[in-house]
């Protein structure tokens, strides 16, 4: 499996989108999957809004994707990894 280390929710809003379209999935068709609406998609994927963590759950699970936090040390930044 990749390992991925992102540390904002832009950057795992991108990521899912990344998968999603990679798995040929339209942002409705992920919705009506998961249960959510379009702009809910959307809205995650540009890492706006405060999304449930459920939710979030279920979406990257529907995209066989998965999430492991860890504190990061050294400060508060929420920047991205390169």
């Amino acid at each position: 499996p990749q390992l991925r280390v992102l540390r904002s929710a832009r950057g795992l809003g991108a990521f899912a989108a990344e998968q999603r379209q990679r798995q040929g999935l339209t942002q409705s068709e992920l919705a009506e999957r998961v249960g959510v609406s379009r702009e809910w998609v959307s809205r995650f994927e540009r890492g706006s809004g405060s999304p449930s963590l459920r939710a979030v759950m279920d979406v990257l699970s529907e995209l066989d994707l998965e999430l492991s936090v860890e504190r990061v040390h050294g400060g508060d930044e929420l920047d991205e990894a390169p």
